[in-house]
């Protein structure tokens, strides 16, 4: 057995207080509607569907995105901070006289030392 699980419902499985956006509880329900216009071929009311489906979803994002705004923007911080640490201590280790092995790491130029390729043009 198959069970597709939604944004909301592994937020639900691990938030002890979640809350689901309420409009789009029912989205499955929607689609299908929206599959039954098309077969109808009442191509309008499809689309005004699809239009509301659509707004529904910004809707949801925006909920979701400012409901748990403390761990959103605290994984992209901790994301960008990771960044420049790495992006230093790799320029550090390429462009300056510090040992490759003082953070842990290789430098590059050692590492492949034995095996120089030269192109040479004729």
């Amino acid at each position: 057995m198959l069970v597709s699980l939604t944004n909301s419902d592994i937020k639900q499985s691990h938030l002890l207080y979640f809350k689901p956006f309420k409009p789009l509880s029912h989205y499955s329900s929607i689609l299908d509607k929206i599959e039954g216009l098309i077969l109808a071929r009442d191509y309008d009311a499809a689309m005004d569907l699809s239009e509301n489906l659509r707004s529904l979803a910004l809707q949801g994002l925006h909920y979701f995105q400012t409901y748990d705004w403390l761990m959103l923007m605290s994984v992209i911080t901790l994301g960008y901070v990771g960044w420049m640490i790495y992006l230093v201590l790799h320029v550090l280790q390429s462009y300056t006289s510090l040992p490759g092995t003082i953070f842990g790491m290789e430098r590059a130029d050692e590492r492949n030392s034995h095996g120089k390729v030269m192109f040479v043009k004729a």
